[in-house]
Protein backbone atom coordinates (compact mmCIF):
# COMPACT_ATOMS: atom_id res chain seq x y z
CA UNK A 1 0.00 0.00 0.00
CA UNK A 2 1.39 3.42 -0.98
CA UNK A 3 2.01 5.77 1.91
CA UNK A 4 1.42 9.52 1.75
CA UNK A 5 4.50 11.52 2.72
CA UNK A 6 4.00 14.13 5.44
CA UNK A 7 3.78 17.58 3.79
CA UNK A 8 6.33 19.14 6.16
CA UNK A 9 8.65 16.14 6.47
CA UNK A 10 11.96 17.30 7.90
CA UNK A 11 11.14 21.01 7.50
CA UNK A 12 12.18 23.34 10.33
CA UNK A 13 9.37 25.79 11.12
CA UNK A 14 9.92 28.80 13.35
CA UNK A 15 6.98 29.80 15.57
CA UNK A 16 7.13 33.44 16.64
CA UNK A 17 3.89 33.69 18.57
CA UNK A 18 3.66 34.02 22.36
CA UNK A 19 4.72 31.03 24.46
CA UNK A 20 1.21 30.38 25.83
CA UNK A 21 -0.15 30.01 22.30
CA UNK A 22 2.71 28.11 20.66
CA UNK A 23 1.99 24.55 21.85
CA UNK A 24 -1.09 23.88 19.72
CA UNK A 25 0.67 25.29 16.66
CA UNK A 26 3.79 23.19 17.38
CA UNK A 27 1.68 20.03 17.73
CA UNK A 28 0.10 20.64 14.32
CA UNK A 29 3.51 21.12 12.72
CA UNK A 30 4.77 17.86 14.24
CA UNK A 31 1.70 15.98 12.98
CA UNK A 32 2.52 17.24 9.49
CA UNK A 33 6.06 15.89 9.84
CA UNK A 34 7.75 19.21 10.55
CA UNK A 35 10.17 20.27 13.27
CA UNK A 36 8.76 23.18 15.31
CA UNK A 37 11.23 25.72 16.67
CA UNK A 38 9.93 28.32 19.08
CA UNK A 39 11.20 31.88 19.44
CA UNK A 40 8.33 33.69 21.17
CA UNK A 41 8.77 37.31 20.14
CA UNK A 42 5.79 38.37 22.23
CA UNK A 43 4.93 38.03 25.90
CA UNK A 44 1.29 38.35 26.93
CA UNK A 45 0.35 39.25 30.51
CA UNK A 46 -2.53 40.70 32.50
CA UNK A 47 -2.77 44.49 32.50
CA UNK A 48 -2.31 45.12 36.20
CA UNK A 49 -1.71 48.84 35.73
CA UNK A 50 -5.44 49.62 35.68
CA UNK A 51 -6.94 47.01 38.03
CA UNK A 52 -9.21 49.59 39.63
CA UNK A 53 -10.76 50.53 36.28
CA UNK A 54 -11.21 46.88 35.32
CA UNK A 55 -12.76 45.98 38.66
CA UNK A 56 -15.12 48.96 38.47
CA UNK A 57 -16.34 47.96 35.00
CA UNK A 58 -16.86 44.32 36.00
CA UNK A 59 -18.68 45.13 39.21
CA UNK A 60 -21.01 47.44 37.26
CA UNK A 61 -21.48 45.08 34.32
CA UNK A 62 -25.26 45.34 34.72
CA UNK A 63 -25.05 48.89 33.34
CA UNK A 64 -23.86 47.72 29.92
CA UNK A 65 -25.97 46.56 26.99
CA UNK A 66 -23.29 44.89 24.89
CA UNK A 67 -19.84 43.35 25.40
CA UNK A 68 -17.28 43.06 22.59
CA UNK A 69 -14.14 40.92 22.51
CA UNK A 70 -11.44 41.55 19.91
CA UNK A 71 -9.36 38.43 20.65
CA UNK A 72 -9.36 35.09 22.43
CA UNK A 73 -6.64 36.47 24.74
CA UNK A 74 -9.07 39.18 25.84
CA UNK A 75 -11.56 36.51 26.90
CA UNK A 76 -8.90 34.57 28.80
CA UNK A 77 -7.76 37.55 30.87
CA UNK A 78 -11.30 38.87 31.33
CA UNK A 79 -12.24 35.47 32.76
CA UNK A 80 -9.25 35.62 35.13
CA UNK A 81 -10.45 38.97 36.46
CA UNK A 82 -14.00 37.67 36.91
CA UNK A 83 -12.62 34.76 38.92
CA UNK A 84 -10.28 37.00 40.91
CA UNK A 85 -13.12 39.20 42.16
CA UNK A 86 -15.63 36.31 42.34
CA UNK A 87 -18.01 37.90 39.87
CA UNK A 88 -20.40 35.19 38.60
CA UNK A 89 -20.53 34.50 34.87
CA UNK A 90 -24.32 34.74 35.16
CA UNK A 91 -23.93 38.50 35.60
CA UNK A 92 -23.16 38.60 31.85
CA UNK A 93 -26.41 36.90 30.82
CA UNK A 94 -28.22 40.13 29.87
CA UNK A 95 -25.49 41.30 27.50
CA UNK A 96 -25.55 41.18 23.73
CA UNK A 97 -22.22 39.55 22.88
CA UNK A 98 -20.09 40.49 19.86
CA UNK A 99 -16.88 38.90 18.64
CA UNK A 100 -14.30 39.60 15.97
CA UNK A 101 -14.03 35.95 14.86
CA UNK A 102 -14.75 32.24 15.36
CA UNK A 103 -11.84 31.45 17.69
CA UNK A 104 -12.77 34.33 19.99
CA UNK A 105 -16.43 33.28 19.91
CA UNK A 106 -15.52 29.76 20.96
CA UNK A 107 -13.46 31.10 23.87
CA UNK A 108 -16.39 33.30 24.95
CA UNK A 109 -18.42 30.15 25.60
CA UNK A 110 -16.16 29.45 28.61
CA UNK A 111 -17.81 32.38 30.42
CA UNK A 112 -21.31 31.49 29.29
CA UNK A 113 -21.61 33.97 26.44
CA UNK A 114 -23.35 33.08 23.19
CA UNK A 115 -22.19 35.37 20.40
CA UNK A 116 -25.00 36.99 18.43
CA UNK A 117 -22.91 39.52 16.48
CA UNK A 118 -19.96 38.40 14.37
CA UNK A 119 -18.77 40.00 11.11
CA UNK A 120 -18.26 38.15 7.83
CA UNK A 121 -14.76 39.62 7.64
CA UNK A 122 -12.73 39.49 10.85
CA UNK A 123 -11.67 43.15 10.99
CA UNK A 124 -12.65 46.02 13.28
CA UNK A 125 -14.43 48.03 10.60
CA UNK A 126 -16.73 45.15 9.69
CA UNK A 127 -17.43 44.40 13.34
CA UNK A 128 -18.47 48.03 13.82
CA UNK A 129 -20.89 47.70 10.89
CA UNK A 130 -22.35 44.47 12.30
CA UNK A 131 -22.90 45.99 15.74
CA UNK A 132 -24.56 49.10 14.30
CA UNK A 133 -27.02 46.87 12.42
CA UNK A 134 -28.11 45.10 15.62
CA UNK A 135 -27.79 47.63 18.42
CA UNK A 136 -29.70 50.90 18.87
CA UNK A 137 -27.74 54.15 19.14
CA UNK A 138 -26.69 55.36 22.60
CA UNK A 139 -26.39 51.77 23.86
CA UNK A 140 -23.59 51.22 26.37
CA UNK A 141 -20.82 49.00 25.02
CA UNK A 142 -17.90 47.45 26.87
CA UNK A 143 -14.96 46.69 24.56
CA UNK A 144 -12.41 44.19 25.91
CA UNK A 145 -9.02 44.32 24.22
CA UNK A 146 -5.23 44.28 24.52
CA UNK A 147 -2.91 47.27 24.52
CA UNK A 148 -1.81 46.79 20.90
CA UNK A 149 -5.28 46.42 19.37
CA UNK A 150 -6.08 48.94 16.67
CA UNK A 151 -8.25 51.88 17.86
CA UNK A 152 -10.52 51.57 14.81
CA UNK A 153 -13.25 49.62 16.62
CA UNK A 154 -13.59 51.96 19.60
CA UNK A 155 -13.40 55.04 17.36
CA UNK A 156 -15.94 53.59 14.93
CA UNK A 157 -18.43 52.70 17.66
CA UNK A 158 -18.18 56.16 19.22
CA UNK A 159 -18.76 57.72 15.80
CA UNK A 160 -21.94 55.65 15.55
CA UNK A 161 -23.25 57.30 18.73
CA UNK A 162 -22.55 54.53 21.24
CA UNK A 163 -21.40 55.07 24.82
CA UNK A 164 -18.16 53.05 24.74
CA UNK A 165 -15.90 51.91 27.57
CA UNK A 166 -12.49 50.90 26.25
CA UNK A 167 -11.08 48.31 28.67
CA UNK A 168 -7.52 47.05 28.18
CA UNK A 169 -7.26 43.78 30.13
CA UNK A 170 -3.93 42.47 28.83
CA UNK A 171 -0.61 43.69 27.50
CA UNK A 172 1.45 42.36 24.63
CA UNK A 173 5.16 43.07 25.13
CA UNK A 174 8.06 42.54 22.72
CA UNK A 175 10.28 39.76 24.07
CA UNK A 176 13.77 41.07 23.35
CA UNK A 177 15.42 38.07 25.02
CA UNK A 178 14.53 35.99 21.95
CA UNK A 179 16.14 38.42 19.48
CA UNK A 180 19.63 36.87 19.52
CA UNK A 181 18.24 33.35 19.16
CA UNK A 182 16.19 34.41 16.15
CA UNK A 183 19.20 36.21 14.63
CA UNK A 184 21.34 33.07 14.89
CA UNK A 185 18.68 30.86 13.29
CA UNK A 186 18.49 33.20 10.31
CA UNK A 187 22.22 33.80 9.88
CA UNK A 188 23.00 30.08 10.09
CA UNK A 189 20.21 29.28 7.63
CA UNK A 190 18.62 26.78 10.01
CA UNK A 191 15.02 27.54 9.03
CA UNK A 192 12.77 26.48 6.17
CA UNK A 193 9.74 28.50 7.23
CA UNK A 194 9.11 31.49 9.49
CA UNK A 195 5.51 31.92 10.61
CA UNK A 196 3.72 35.08 11.72
CA UNK A 197 0.27 35.00 13.27
CA UNK A 198 -0.29 38.71 13.87
CA UNK A 199 1.00 42.13 12.88
CA UNK A 200 2.50 42.37 16.40
CA UNK A 201 4.87 39.48 15.77
CA UNK A 202 5.94 41.06 12.47
CA UNK A 203 6.69 44.35 14.25
CA UNK A 204 8.67 42.55 16.91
Amino acid sequence: METVESPLKGKRVLITRAKQQAKEFADRIEKAGGIPITAPLLEIKANNTNCQEIQGALENIKNYDCIVFTSANGVTFFKEYLDLWRIPYSSLDHLIAASVGRKTSKQMQTIGLTVSIIPEEYVAEKLTESISEHLPAKSRILVIRGNLARPALVTGLKNCGYDVTDLVVYETIHNLDEAEKLRNYVLQKQLDFITFTSSSTVDS
